[in-house]
């Protein structure tokens, strides 16, 4: 609001007589540091106390305004009223710019959140498939290195009366594919070759029978200087019949190797 459109209410605000929401604008821009308004409005409470107006009382009637204003000599200029502003709805209400910046940092963080979570998914899946594939390659050299070393036993001249088998690790829940060993009439013994990688880790391997009572005891194991290492076991211990290589560490399993003894 200007100071001239505020110059006709100086005598009413000075008086008391001015009502709302006149007596705000004013009071507003007072407050805001005007020099001429509140020079004006000095002005007119000096009148107002010379004319006997600022007293205690009820509400002055509508009516005194116009009649202070023709004493004075001012002419009231009807104040320009501002339209009446639409009520607006939550989704086209303008929002201040601290609301604005909360709500677009919540939708990055609502945009972000599925894309960190499907990135680590991705890097667990890449390193368990990286962990698999290790492993892999890891069984398939141990496989390559049995083979080798089965023929360095076939080819020992002190092995050569033994039929040696190269026995496969447990995979998956017992009571599934087992190897089937041949044991040959007047056999004397047997060479079960195993992995070194395995033998390495145990300090004893236990021959079961298939009510799990241990046949015998095979201690110390070869040393695991090879990628396969033969154990030699009587044949007169492998009647037909189901058994399992357990390889032992103190009281833990290292390795299961079952198979099933045939004689010819």
């Amino acid at each position: 609001m200007r100071c001239h459109e505020l110059k006709p209410d100086y005598i009413l605000y000075a008086m008391g007589a001015i009502g709302e929401p006149e007596r705000s604008e004013i009071g507003a821009h007072l407050e805001n540091g005007c020099e001429t308004c509140a020079s004006g409005i000095r002005e007119a409470r000096a009148l107002a106390y010379s004319m006997g107006a600022l007293v205690d009382g009820p509400e002055p009637p509508p009516e005194l305004r116009g009649r202070v204003l023709a004493i004075t000599g001012l002419r009231e200029a009807p104040a320009p009223r501002p339209p009446a502003a639409k009520r607006l709805s939550f989704w086209t209400r303008p929002l201040p710019a601290w609301q604005g910046l909360g709500l677009a940092a919540a939708c990055l963080a609502l945009a972000l959140v599925p894309a960190f979570l499907w990135r680590r998914a991705l890097t667990d899946a890449q390193a368990r498939q990286a962990s698999a594939s290790a492993a892999l390659a890891g069984q398939r050299r141990s496989e390559a290195g049995l083979r080798d070393r089965l023929a360095g036993i076939e080819r020992d001249a002190s092995l050569r009366a033994a039929p040696i088998v190269a026995l496969e690790l447990e995979r998956g829940a017992p009571g599934g594919t087992v190897k089937q060993v041949l044991i040959p009439t007047g056999a004397t013994a047997i060479v079960l070759a195993l992995p070194s990688d395995l033998l390495g880790q145990a300090s004893e391997a236990e021959l079961r029978d298939s009510a799990g009572a241990v046949v015998r005891s095979l201690s110390p194991l070869p040393a695991a200087g090879a990628d396969a290492a033969g154990l030699t076991v009587d044949a007169q211990l492998l009647p037909s019949g189901a058994y399992t290589l357990v390889l032992r560490a103190g009281d833990r399993a290292v390795a299961r190797f079952p198979f099933r003894v045939e004689r010819r």
